[in-house]
This record gives structure tokens, sequence and C-alpha cells, in this order.
């Protein structure tokens, strides 16, 4: 941290009065599926913040720094609303944490009305285009699909059944398994679902057809692929009814969606018919590679450490704060511009930062995890292992919880 104030401090005062508040505006879902994810962004944005505004006051500095949110809904329509709002308020950067539907909706209007966007939470490869006024501080489903393939591995499936909701995030990743997993499965054979508007005992039935059906092809490596958020829980609930028998006969695989989640621990019907079928899945994780405060003031802050999601939400508001010290609110060119130089001298709770040309972050690391009791009877993740890309060209590495110092190249057979 003292390297960024140091940073900041020469820079910043050549550009605007000490005095000056730098606030930095930020957008993040506080309902519906994406409410856990927005909560732990936008409490990670208020620390980083809060942090900013300390190692200032410790030097003696009158500089200040505020978070100014606004909160919206899981709906696509209301991320574009904010955005549109804020811009007319004269707001040329915002960040938030959003899902890619969200930034799909968001991105016209952000590139054609001069607006940077520095996200977090967002993965689709659809959204991986150069030169637009996108930034991801998170990388791409492209990593994703490799540390999937992985976990697939590892869990010895051979066969799944995708399970996917109608985004497009799920939209991708629910292709690309068709198109690389370890079996090739027909596009029937997906069962996809319009979240909106979801009758889950319909999407139950479609997918204990499916996997009646993937059973008889394969009776031992068979799985249910779930590309959903928080819906994951209306879906087990009604999945772990007798009505349908194959449903609890095959392992269930999560994705980041849903993995990790708080929300699915509290929920005791849902949380049991994971347990049973040994929910496993995968998420964005921060690989403690330096000593850091962050973690522990995050777990202090909203009662758990949150995934890797979050810390990515914090170094997007240190980020802006930084580019937004220096240059103030200008014109989109020329903030994308120095967010890029902010960005390549930028070294934060994950290290150095690297994007690629897409504006995407390139370092990948996810952990996987599992769902089970503690013995206290609570439900808890428990971490089975980690996956680690260094950059885009590296070869990933995969470690056990037994031995966290000891990183072995993936096996891509």
């Amino acid at each position: 941290m003292s390297l960024i104030f140091l940073f900041c401090s020469t820079t910043a005062d050549t550009n605007q009065n000490s005095k000056d508040e730098i606030v930095v505006y930020g957008i993040y879902p506080t309902s519906g599926d994406l409410a856990q994810k927005g909560i732990e962004g936008k409490a990670a944005a208020s620390l980083a913040i809060e942090n900013l505004k300390k190692g200032y006051a410790d030097i003696g500095s009158d500089r200040t720094y505020s978070l100014n949110s606004t909160d919206i809904t899981s709906d696509p329509e209301s991320a574009l609303a904010a955005v549109k709002s804020l811009h007319e308020s004269g707001v040329n950067l915002i960040i938030g944490t959003l899902s890619s539907a969200q930034l799909e909706a968001i991105k016209p209007y952000a590139d054609a009305n001069g607006v940077v966007i520095i996200a977090t939470g967002s993965s689709a490869t659809s959204l991986s285009i150069p030169d637009d006024n996108i930034f991801r501080l998170n990388p791409d489903d492209s990593s994703e699909e490799a540390a999937l393939n992985s976990l697939l591995q590892k869990e010895n499936i051979g066969y799944v059944v995708p399970l996917v909701r109608e985004d497009s995030w799920s939209n991708f990743q629910g292709e690309t398994i068709l198109n690389r997993s370890m079996k090739s499965l027909d596009s029937d054979e997906v069962v996809r679902y319009n979240a909106s508007a979801a009758d889950y005992k319909e999407i139950a039935s479609r997918l204990d057809s499916r996997v009646g059906s993937a059973l008889d092809h394969d009776k031992n490596s068979v799985a249910v692929l779930a590309f959903t958020f928080d819906d994951i829980i209306p879906i087990m609930e009604e999945a772990s009814s007798s009505a349908y028998p194959n449903l609890s006969l095959v392992q269930w695989i999560g994705t980041d969606g849903n993995t990790f989640g708080q929300t699915l621990l509290k929920y005791e019907k849902a949380a049991n018919f994971a347990d049973q079928r040994k929910f496993s899945g995968y998420t964005l994780t921060l690989v403690d590679l330096f000593s850091s405060k962050i973690p522990l003031q995050m777990k202090e802050k909203i009662g758990y450490e949150p995934d890797g999601y979050a810390f990515s939400a914090y170094e997007a508001a240190d980020i802006a704060a930084q580019l937004l010290s220096m240059h103030g609110s200008q014109e989109a060119k020329q903030l994308r511009e120095a967010l890029g130089s902010v960005i390549e001298k930028y070294h934060g709770i994950s290290g150095s930062m690297s994007i690629n040309a897409a504006g995407d972050k390139t370092r990948a690391s996810y952990g996987f995890f599992t769902l089970e009791k503690d013995s206290s009877g609570n439900y808890v993740w428990k971490n089975i292992g980690d996956w680690m890309k260094w950059a885009d060209s590296a070869v990933p590495s995969v470690r056990s919880p037994d031995n966290v110092d000891a990183w072995y190249p993936v096996n891509s057979s």
C-alpha cells in the first residue's frame, strides 16, 4: 500500500487540489440471483476506499476519497439504467460487479457515449473485444473452461448433462462444454431455461429425463453440470423430490456462478441435496502469493472470506481511485489510455496486474471446492484443489490442499 500511496501522491497533486475529494462511482446488484456477488463487490470496493483514505490520513494529507455506489437488481436493464443516469450526471468512469448479461446490455451505450467501465464478475469471451470501453479485472472464459476441464478430470467425470441458464455467460460456457467435454453431446441433451420465468418442476423433469438417457450410455461417470447463479437453490430443492429419481443417482458439478456461495449453505433442503450429490465446483480465488491484510479485513467486514471476484472488485476501486487522482473525469479515449498505464504499474493484492488486448486480466487462479458438514454440523465449503495460469501463454498448474507449495503442470490428455 505504501507504494500505491507514493505513486498517487507524486502524480495526483499536480492535477488536482490536494483537498479535493476523489469520488469513485460504482454499481452493484444487491437483489436477485447476483445479490451475494454484488454485496461482496460493494463491500470490497468500500474497503479499498477506506484503506486509501486511512493511508493518506496517516501521512498527513488532506486528500480524501469516497465511494458513491448505486444498488441495482440482477436484471441487465437495471444496470443499463444506472450507467445512463450516472453518465447524464457527468460521470465517465464507472466500476461495478456485473454479470456478462449486464455488461452486454451496457456495452453499446458505454462505447457510444464515452463511458469507461471497469468490471468484475463478467467472464464471457464474447465480450473480449479490443479497443472498446470495457475493462475486466478477472480472466475470461478461456481460462475458466480449462479450469473446469481439470475439475472434471479430478472428479472422474466422463459424461456431463449441462443445465444452462439462458444468458451470454452460460450459453457460451454450455457450448464450450458441448464441444470440448470428454464425450460430445447432442444439442438436445442440454437443458436450457429462462431464469426470469423459470418453472422448476418443468426444469427438473427435463433434467431427470436427460440424465436418465445419459445413464443408458455411461452408468459410472455421469454428472449434472450446472451453469447457474443462486437459482441453483430452488432447482436443487425441486430435484430432491422422489419424482425425479435419476437426479439422485449422479454427481452434481458447479461453476463460478454457484460455487462457494454463502446463500446455498443457508437453505437446508438444497444443501442436503448438494451434500448427498457430492456437489463440487470451481470459482475465482485469490492465491495467497503475497502477504496481505486485505483477506482478513474482508472477512471482518462481511463475516466470511469471499471468492476472488470480491478481491478483484477491491482492485477495481483502487485502480479507479488512482486514475481519477491523476486525470480527473476526462474523455473515454484519454481515460482508456491512462488506465492502461495505471494498470501496467499497479501491484495489488493479487500481485502485478496484466491485461490482454481485450482489456481482460491474464492471470487466472481458481479454487476447487466441495460442500460438506463441519464438526458442528454446519454446511461449509471445503477446498479440494487449486488451478493457476500465470499468464495467457503459460501452461496451467494445479496443486493439492495437502501440499500448497507444490504446483504441477496440468495434464491435458
